[in-house]
């Protein structure tokens, strides 16, 4: 598989995949925290609630950051299982029963059944694919 010659671009599917939703959920639980963390600080600082402009502003931004946390679970899943039906993931970590695609090239950097790729793998994966593209043009 390492062959770049070899290696092979499928297509992918629209929108964001698993791998993308995925660092999004993750980034908005990595922001509720310091946001809980923030409005507890103001609330106990102004002795005051809701009727505070800068607490209730902190209530907003916090219920927000959760909703994208459930919509970005839920998109989770759904891509998921829409990839899974294409015979691929996106994931860089598990599912290790289907090939291994990079969402932006198409190619299949891991082949269904062979272990996880390091981060340095990967990348050199993709780099020797953008220097073969470069090579053929």
């Amino acid at each position: 598989m390492g062959d770049t010659e070899h290696d092979q671009a499928r297509p992918v599917l629209r929108g964001w995949s698993l791998w993308q939703w995925g660092r999004f959920t993750l980034w908005t639980a990595f922001a509720i925290v310091p946001l809980s963390f923030l409005l507890g600080g103001t609330i106990i600082a102004t002795e005051s609630w809701v009727s505070n402009p800068v607490v209730s502003s902190l209530l907003i931004v916090l219920g927000v950051a959760f909703l994208a946390g459930i919509v970005g679970n839920i998109m989770v899943r759904v891509v998921r299982d829409k990839e899974f039906a294409a015979g691929y993931t996106t994931s860089r970590g598990g599912f290790l029963q289907y090939d291994q695609v990079d969402e932006s090239t198409g190619l299949v950097v891991r082949e269904a059944g062979e272990p996880a790729l390091t981060r340095a793998e990967y990348r050199a994966k993709i780099a020797a694919f953008h220097a073969a593209q470069t090579e053929r043009k």
